[in-house]
């Protein structure tokens, strides 16, 4: 249970002990036992609301909206995610094909290169072997 509470509080370095106390905030009315003179919580509770900013909130993957309308929000929410998905990856594999072909050019420009300057030496001792006879 001191696992799941840790779990929940997502607090980095936070160990759970029998010590430890949270704010009766974080739990729903119905985590209380209110039966006798003192309120407590009731056996195998987990805190559960928390106001987490947007970036750590989840949605549950496997609760599907009660509403038509919702769901069908989620559906075109889920689909444009893959759309966009699909265009970074085209996207990114052009980039890549361009990269490549950018390096394969600067390859074979400085291989002209070398075979250039390898025929002038050879012509130029040629010439030289020539002039020298």
């Amino acid at each position: 249970l001191q696992k799941k509470w840790e779990v929940a509080l997502r607090r980095e370095g936070f160990h759970a002990s029998d010590t430890s106390v949270l704010c009766s905030h974080h739990f729903n009315q119905g985590d209380f036992d209110r039966t006798g003179q003192i309120v407590r919580l009731r056996d195998g509770v987990i805190p559960s609301v928390f106001s987490f900013p947007v970036h750590l909130q989840r949605d549950h993957g496997y609760a599907l909206p009660a509403s038509p309308t919702a769901l069908k929000t989620r559906l075109n929410e889920a689909l444009a995610r893959v759309e966009h998905l699909e265009r970074e990856k085209k996207n990114s594999k052009a980039r890549e094909k361009r990269s490549s072909k950018r390096s394969l050019n600067s390859t074979l420009v400085r291989q002209n290169w070398q075979f250039e300057i390898h025929v002038y030496v050879i012509l130029t001792l040629l010439l030289n072997s020539l002039f020298i006879i």
